[in-house]
């Protein structure tokens, strides 16, 4: 007599969902992490150089010391954060914050006196 409880081996489809299921959590978590991460990690209101090697980013890693030009005579200390490889990773956020929530004039003529923007 077979017990009506007992199913039967396991099928492909019901082997499958689960997986589905756990890399779906595994990408919701990663993209909740990604999107906190920027408003912790980033600080909007110091861009990177806009003549720096690696390309000009909006924002910069909050505590990121300063570019120092070695090819002055003594080195020199600029006021801009160096690039770190949170800016690449955090390019598209940046984007799309400034999008949505663009500079006012006021922090534009702040970084415009001391030479972020021209």
């Amino acid at each position: 007599m077979i017990c009506a409880t007992m199913k039967g081996p396991p099928t492909i489809e019901s082997r499958k969902r689960p997986r589905w299921r756990f890399w779906a959590t595994v990408l919701g978590i990663l993209a909740i992490v990604y999107f906190v991460g920027y408003f912790v990690l980033m600080d909007r209101h110091r861009p990177t150089s806009p003549a720096g090697a690696f390309g000009y980013f909006q924002s910069s890693f909050r505590w990121a010391r300063n570019e120092v030009v070695h090819k002055d005579v003594p080195p020199t200390v600029t006021p801009y954060p160096n690039v770190t490889i949170l800016n690449v990773i955090y390019r598209p956020m940046d984007g799309m914050y400034f999008r949505l929530f663009p500079r006012s004039d006021a922090e534009i003529e702040r970084l415009r006196s001391i030479g972020y923007l021209r």
